[in-house]
C-alpha cells in the first residue's frame, strides 16, 4: 500500500498487538512504518521493545506511525505501552515530509482520550516540518492534551522539552495555520501571569497570538484583553514582554476583580529590577470603569503620535488604580520632540501611586496627573517628577496645572503627597503654576483635604505668571484643609553634587495659597530657600476665610520679591494668620524684605516667638 510501508491496517473491532517488532527502513506516502485507521472498538497496541528506525513518510505525515481515530470510536484507540523502563519502543532516524517525524495522530471529536503513548521513546534525530517526534491534529487539543499529560505523550523532562519546542506539536480546532508546541498545552502558565507580545512576521515562537494556550512568556497572547480572559483567578495578571506596543484601547470593567499589568515573569533576559516597556501610541490607552487596575514595574514609553488624553483613566467612583515602581518617558529626547498624552486621570474612585519616576517630559496642554472633583483618596508616595515642561498651543485660563492638577472635594476627598520630589517643573503658560501649577495646582472645597508631608521637595519649579508657583492651592468652604508639614523644602536653585548653584536653569518660585469660605491652612516645618517671585519670594497667601491659619517652625532664607514681601506676602480681609517660631534670614523685597501684609476688615496677623 502507498500508506503504511510496513503495516497498513483498518481496525473496526478487535485488536492488533505488536510486540518486540522491528521496522527498519520502511517508507510510505503516509505512515512510513504503520498506517492505522481505527474505528468503534478497534485497538492498535504496540508493546515492549518495538523499534522504528529510518522509517519515512515520503509525501505526507507520520514518519513511523500515521493513525486516524474516527469520531464513531467507542472503546478503541492506539496505545504504546511498556512493561519496564528498559522496554520502551524506540523511534530513531524517522522522518516525515510534513508533520510528525515519528508519530502523527488525527483525533476526531470524542476521540481525544483514545490514545496513550507512554511507552514511546524518541531519539533526537527524527525530522519533520512540525513535530519532529509527535504531531497531534485534534478538534479539541485541550481535551487531547490536558495539563500534566506529558507522560501520556512520551515527552522527555520539562527542561528538555522547553528547550526543544519543535519536538511535540499540535493543531487545535481544525486550524492548520498555527502549529502549537504541546509543551505550552500540557504545562500551566507560570505563576498565573499571562503574557502579551506583538506579532512578528513571519510568525515564530515568541510572537503574540491569541489562542487558548497563550500566556506563557515564550508563547504569549497578542492582546491584553485576550490575556485577561485567559485567567480564571480573581487577580488577573498580565505580563508585558518588554518592547510591547499597545495595540488596542483596553477598557476594563471587572467589578470586584483585579487586573494587574506587570513586568514579565521570566526575567532571564535582564536584571529582575528592570521594568518591562510598553510603547503608547495613537489612540491606544487603558480605561477602568469598574474594578481594580494595577501597574507594577512598567516603563511607559510615549510616542509623539499618541493622542490627547491619559495612559490610564478611572471613570467611576468604584474604580481603584494602583501604580508602583513605574516610569514614564518620551520615546525620543531629540530637540522639538513633545507629547500630548498625560500619565493618569482620575474622574472618580481611588488612586495609589508609589515609587514612580516621570522624567524629561515636554507635554502640551495637559498636566501629567489630572484629578477631578469626584475622586476619593489619592496617595502619591516616594516618587520623582523631574524636568517636566508643559507647553501650550493657546493661553487659556482653563488650561492649568503644570505637573499635577487636582480638584478635591467632599469629606472623602483626600490628596496626600509624601516623600516626593518635584524638580525643574516648568509651565510655559502664563496662567499655570510650576509644580502644582508648574508643579501642583489644587482646588480644595466642600470638606476635602490636601496634605504634603514627609521629606517632599520642590526645586526650581516656575511658570511665566507670578501666580505660577511650585504650589498653587485654593481652599474654600468649611472643613476644607491644606496641610504642609514635616520638612518640606522649596528650593529656588538647582544644585550640583558639590552644592553649587546651577543658575542656567533659572530661579524657582514658592507657593500661592488662597483661602475663602472657612477654608483652613496649616504650614508646619517648611523651608523656603532662595525662592523668587514678583510678589512673595516664599509664600503669597490671600486670606478671605474667617478661620485661623498657622505657620509654625517655617524658615525663609534668601528669598526675593521684586515687589512686596521677600519671604511672605499676606493679604488678609478676614480670619487670622498666626506665625509662630518662624525664621526669615536674608530675604529682600521692594516693600517688606521679610513680610509684607495688607490687612482689611476683620483680618489679623499675629507673630509669636519668631
Amino acid at each position: 500500500y502507498p500508506k503504511g510501508g510496513g503495516l497498513h491496517c483498518i481496525i473496526n473491532s478487535g485488536e492488533i498487538e505488536i510486540n518486540e517488532v522491528t521496522l527498519n527502513g520502511c517508507s510510505g506516502l503516509k505512515g512510513g512504518g504503520i498506517y492505522a485507521s481505527i474505528d468503534e472498538t478497534g485497538k492498535l497496541r504496540i508493546k515492549d521493545s518495538c523499534s522504528f528506525t529510518s522509517c519515512s513518510s515520503t509525501a505526507g505525515s507520520g514518519g513511523a506511525i500515521y493513525s486516524i481515530l474516527s469520531d464513531s470510536i467507542t472503546l478503541g484507540g492506539i496505545f504504546i505501552q511498556n512493561t519496564t523502563e528498559s522496554t520502551q519502543s524506540i523511534f530513531s532516524l524517522c522522518s516525515a515530509s510534513q508533520l510528525g517525524g515519528a508519530i502523527y495522530l488525527d483525533l476526531a471529536t470524542r476521540t481525544e482520550t483514545k490514545y496513550d503513548l507512554t511507552g514511546a521513546s524518541y531519539s533526537t534525530n527524527n525530522i519533520a516540518q512540525f513535530g519532529k517526534n509527535l504531531f497531534i491534529n485534534a478538534i479539541n487539543l485541550r481535551s487531547a492534551v490536558p495539563i500534566g499529560s506529558q507522560t501520556k505523550l512520551g515527552a522527555g523532562s520539562d527542561s528538555y522539552e522547553k528547550a526543544n519546542l519543535i519536538n511535540l506539536i499540535g493543531y487545535d480546532l481544525g486550524i492548520n495555520t498555527l502549529a502549537i508546541p504541546l509543551y505550552f498545552v500540557y504545562t500551566a502558565v507560570d505563576q498565573n501571569v499571562y503574557h502579551v507580545n506583538n506579532f512578528k512576521e513571519p510568525f515564530q515562537i515568541g510572537s503574540g497570538n491569541d489562542n487558548r494556550f497563550c500566556g506563557h512568556s515564550e508563547w504569549p497572547c497578542l492582546t491584553i484583553d485576550y490575556a485577561i480572559s485567559r485567567s480564571t483567578q480573581d487577580v488577573k495578571k498580565v505580563g508585558i514582554i518588554s518592547g510591547y506596543i499597545l495595540n488596542e484601547s483596553v477598557i476594563i470593567s471587572m467589578n470586584d476583580k483585579t487586573i494587574q499589568i506587570q513586568q514579565q515573569s521570566d526575567v532571564s533576559w535582564s536584571s529582575s529590577n528592570d521594568n518591562s516597556i510598553i510603547f503608547i501610541q495613537d489612540e491606544c490607552k487603558f480605561q477602568l470603569t469598574t474594578g481594580i487596575l494595577s501597574f507594577q514595574k512598567i516603563t511607559f514609553n510615549i510616542n509623539e503620535n499618541a493622542t490627547t488624553g491619559y495612559i490610564m483613566s478611572g471613570s467611576a467612583s468604584s474604580t481603584f488604580i494602583s501604580i508602583s515602581n513605574c516610569i514614564m518617558k518620551m520615546t525620543s529626547d531629540t530637540t522639538g520632540y513633545s507629547i500630548l498624552t498625560g500619565f493618569v486621570e482620575l474622574k472618580g474612585g481611588i488612586l495609589n501611586i508609589n515609587n514612580i519616576e516621570i522624567k524629561d517630559i515636554i507635554i502640551s496642554d495637559s498636566p501629567i496627573i489630572l484629578i477631578s472633583e469626584n475622586a476619593k483618596s489619592i496617595i502619591i508616595d516616594n516618587s520623582q517628577f523631574d524636568n517636566i515642561t508643559r507647553t501650550t498651543i493657546d493661553d487659556l485660563t482653563t488650561k492649568i496645572g503644570g505637573t499635577i492638577q487636582a480638584t478635591i472635594g467632599g469629606s472623602s476627598g483626600q490628596l496626600s503627597i509624601q516623600n516626593t520630589n518635584f524638580t525643574l517643573c516648568i509651565s510655559e503658560q502664563s496662567y499655570q503654576s510650576g509644580a502644582l501649577r508648574s508643579g501642583i495646582y489644587c482646588q480644595i472645597s466642600t470638606g476635602g483635604t490636601f496634605t504634603i508631608d514627609g521629606q517632599c521637595s520642590f526645586i526650581c519649579c516656575k511658570a511665566l505668571s507670578d501666580l505660577g508657583r511650585a504650589l498653587y492651592a485654593t481652599i474654600s468652604e468649611e472643613n476644607s484643609q491644606l496641610i504642609l508639614k514635616d520638612d518640606i523644602q522649596f528650593e529656588g536653585f538647582m544644585k550640583d553634587q558639590n552644592g553649587n548653584k546651577q543658575t542656567q536653569f533659572g530661579q524657582g518660585r514658592g507657593a500661592y495659597i488662597e483661602l475663602s469660605d472657612d477654608g483652613i491652612s496649616q504650614i508646619n516645618k517648611v523651608t523656603f530657600n532662595e525662592c523668587k517671585g514678583i510678589s512673595a519670594g516664599g509664600i503669597q497667601i490671600n486670606c478671605q476665610s474667617s478661620q485661623k491659619h498657622t505657620f509654625t517652625g517655617t524658615q525663609f532664607t534668601s528669598c526675593i520679591a521684586d515687589q512686596n514681601g521677600g519671604g511672605l506676602y499676606c493679604i488678609i480681609n478676614s480670619g487670622e494668620i498666626e506665625i509662630t517660631e518662624v525664621t526669615l534670614n536674608g530675604c529682600s523685597g521692594l516693600n517688606g524684605g521679610g513680610i509684607y501684609s495688607s490687612i482689611d476688615e476683620t483680618g489679623k496677623l499675629r507673630i509669636k516667638d519668631s
